[in-house]
Formats: structure tokens, C-alpha cells, sequence
């Protein structure tokens, strides 16, 4: 009897070595594919050169995709584009969505694979009929916030072994085993490939840098910033201004190139407003709902209610105020460990400031 092919995304670390280690050792037919993204044949912790032994390793068949121009289109212009717009951007939610989940996902198919597997550590099963995205067992390591766009996708024909691991064990095994793979993490964007943010800017997307106001909320010019791609949303870092008390990044308006700070119980905000956002249709969503919700990676969910939505818009109102509530990132919603929904935020505002 003919063995259930899957197609593993091997990026050269040990997270996706591992799940095709998995796949292999559950009776799986397996196909590695590694994606040329951008740069160099090292580039940060996408080494097509390690991703290729890691399959010489585990015996499976090896493929190389050279997806640049995808990449570039969808990934790079998105970030360089944010950025123009004074927003703070999410590349690997793109990423997910259209070349991991999107590009890389249809190849699987096309190569008569059962689906495709990552080595994401979030979970995807079926409840009651209804597949859905979850969060992973190790909520320290949870990456279901980066794919909440999944939830438009044939969720059956993804898979992660890692959901139901901690990374600590997952180490543990690859080490035992002898995977030839790179135990490191990734902890900056993987195409600046050691580039600063306003260095990538000017190089790769030609935008123009130059000084302007810092000003208060009272519309006061209490400084001057060296180019408003230098910042984000909570800032305090590199203002370089002295006005008795610490004040943060409340806006950025890069239009007027152009800062606005306040003091840091203005940077709080109760309503979190969210569009373009993808839902999960088994779980429909209606005002007055009371739902978990992050605003970036780094936190853990918190309670809000539903005070707006229309099916591609939200408002929430969360029941603690929120720091730094960032244009760009991503507001993902939870009900217990399943995501429901997630979208970017537009805006966040104090319960008494104008909506």
C-alpha cells in the first residue's frame, strides 16, 4: 500500500527538520521543499545549504523554489509601503499568507501532497465537525497570532506536529537524533540580513529621510526627529528631549513628517479599532460579544467586547486599556485557545478621546 505524501517547508532550522523527523517517523512519504525568499544562499536562518543536509539526513527527496519575485511583491513592497503610511508592519503574517500558506501551499497540493506541514507551534484540528486554528501547548512559544489569515485557508490540509510540543523537548529530541539543522531563532526581520530598518529603507526602497517636529498633544514643537521612520508607536528611545518627565511616541504622521508625543497615560488606549479582518465563519462574531484579544505578539490575551462589526471591520473596547496600541500590527481574537478572527489595526483611542 502506496504511503500518504506530505510536503514539509524546510527552512534550514531545527523546527522544520524536526516535523519532517515526525512525519517521517508516523509512516509519512516526505517531500522537502525550501523557498529562495531573498539575498544570499545564507540568509539569517534560511540556509537552503542546511535545509539540503537536513533532507540528505533524513533521506527524503530535496527541492529548491525560487520564490523571490513573489516574495518581493507581496513581502518587501508591503513593508516598505507600511512604513510611507506611518504604520509599523507585520511581514510574517504576510509571509504566512501568501508565499508559506498561499504560494507554497497550492505546490503541496499540485505535488499530490495530503497537505503541507510547518514547524509552526500552534495547532490545527477538527471540533465538532469545524476545523480550526489554536494556540500551541507551549504558550510561551505560541505563533497562532502570525496566521490568523489561515482562517481563509483549507485549514485540513495544514498541518503542525509542533502544536502539541514544547520547544524545550523539541531541542531536546533534535539533539538526541543528530538533525544537522541550525538551533538558533531568528529575532529580527530575515530580509534586512543585518540592515537597519532606515538603511533598508533608503537602499532597497528609496525613501527619503529627513528631520522634522516632535510635538506634544497640545501641538507644542518641543524637538526635532531625525526622520520619522526612526520610530514607532510607545517609543521613548532616541527622542532626545528633556521636558521633566517621560513622554512617548503617541502618533506618527509621516505625511507631515511629523511626531506627536504625550505623557504615558496617553498612550494607553481602551478602544482598538481593526479592518481588512478575516473571520472564522464557524464562530461568527456579533456585538456585545466578550472574546480574548492581542495586539501584538509579546502579550497575552486580554478581555474586550465586541462594540463594532460589519464582517471586515471591528471595534473592540478592552476591559483593561492597552499600551501602545500600534497602526500595522495585528489584532488577533481568541475564544478559549481557538483564533476567531484576526485583522490590522487601524487606530486606537482612550475611551474619552474622539473616535
Amino acid at each position: 500500500m502506496r504511503k500518504k505524501r506530505v510536503v514539509v517547508a524546510l527552512s534550514g532550522g531545527i523546527d522544520s527538520a524536526f516535523s519532517a523527523y515526525l512525519m517521517l517517523e508516523s509512516g509519512y512519504e516526505v517531500i522537502g521543499i525550501f523557498l529562495k525568499l531573498f539575498g544570499s544562499e545564507y540568509s539569517g536562518w534560511f540556509s537552503e545549504s542546511r535545509a539540503r543536509k537536513v533532507a540528505e539526513f533524513l533521506k527524503i527527496p530535496f527541492y529548491s523554489l525560487n520564490v523571490r519575485e513573489k516574495f518581493e511583491k507581496k513581502v518587501i513592497s508591503y513593508f516598505i509601503n507600511s512604513y510611507l503610511k506611518g504604520e509599523t508592519p507585520n511581514p510574517c503574517i504576510v509571509c504566512n499568507r501568501y508565499i508559506k500558506f498561499g504560494y507554497l501551499l497550492n505546490k503541496a497540493l499540485e505535488l499530490g501532497g495530503e497537505c503541507l506541514v510547518t514547524g509552526h507551534y500552534a495547532r490545527i484540528k477538527e471540533e465538532n465537525g469545524a476545523w480550526g486554528l489554536f494556540r500551541g501547548v507551549d504558550v510561551e512559544k505560541d505563533q497562532s497570532y502570525f496566521l490568523f489569515p489561515l482562517l481563509e485557508k483549507p485549514l485540513s490540509k495544514i498541518y503542525f506536529p509542533l502544536g502539541e510540543w514544547r520547544k524545550e523537548k523539541v531541542h531536546q529530541e533534535a539533539r538526541k537524533i543528530g538533525i544537522p539543522a541550525l538551533f538558533h531563532e531568528s529575532q529580527e526581520v530575515c530580509f534586512l540580513e543585518g540592515m537597519g530598518i532606515q538603511e533598508f529603507l533608503t537602499k532597497e526602497g528609496g525613501v527619503s529621510i529627513c528631520p522634522g517636529p516632535i510635538i506634544t498633544t497640545e501641538g507644542k514643537i518641543v524637538g526635532e526627529h531625525p526622520g520619522v521612520y526612526f520610530f514607532t508607536i510607545g517609543q521613548r528611545r532616541g527622542l532626545k528631549i528633556k521636558l521633566g518627565e517621560p513622554y512617548y511616541i503617541k502618533e506618527i504622521i509621516p505625511e507631515e513628517n511629523k511626531i506627536v508625543i504625550g505623557k504615558r497615560e496617553e498612550i494607553y488606549s481602551s478602544i482598538v479599532e481593526a479592518e481588512k479582518v478575516i473571520a472564522d465563519k464557524n464562530f461568527p462574531l456579533k456585538q456585545g460579544d466578550i472574546v480574548e484579544a492581542k495586539i501584538r505578539y509579546l502579550v497575552k490575551p486580554e478581555k474586550a467586547e465586541v462594540i463594532y462589526w460589519d464582517g471586515r471591520r471591528i471595534r473592540l473596547r478592552f476591559f483593561n486599556p492597552q499600551w501602545a496600541v500600534t497602526p500595522g500590527q495585528a489584532l488577533v481574537l481568541y475564544r478559549d485557545d481557538r483564533v476567531i478572527a484576526g485583522g490590522w489595526i487601524r487606530k486606537g483611542v482612550r475611551e474619552n478621546e474622539n473616535q
